[in-house]
């Protein structure tokens, strides 16, 4: 085959590949973001009438995703700061990883 007779093919491949998940489950995907998250940090705290524990990281589950976020706040003071602050929380996470799932 030529040159001009395989681009069509890997089109076609590549086409067929992007609707794939990288992990064949939603088990799958779950167990690599729990160990993702288990490099972040806990923290306690005791500010004021708050008194309790953090995480840095957290999954979250979305429809074919599961989201590992990351506080934005780097030091443990600032973490605490932001994490007694209100109830509403998720300004103070970004998303960091992405599993995705078949």
């Amino acid at each position: 085959m030529t040159s001009k007779q395989l681009l069509p093919l890997a089109a076609l491949l590549a086409l067929s590949l992007a609707g794939c998940g990288k992990y064949e489950s939603k088990w799958e995907a779950r167990q690599a973001c729990k160990e993702w998250e288990k490099g972040g940090e806990s923290f306690s705290y005791v500010a004021g009438q708050y008194q309790g524990e953090g995480d840095t990281r957290a999954c979250l589950e979305e429809d074919g995703i599961i989201l590992g976020i990351e506080m934005k706040a780097k030091t443990k003071e600032d973490r605490i700061a932001t994490w007694t602050a209100g109830a509403n929380k998720d300004h103070l996470y970004e998303v960091k990883k992405r599993y995705r799932y078949d």
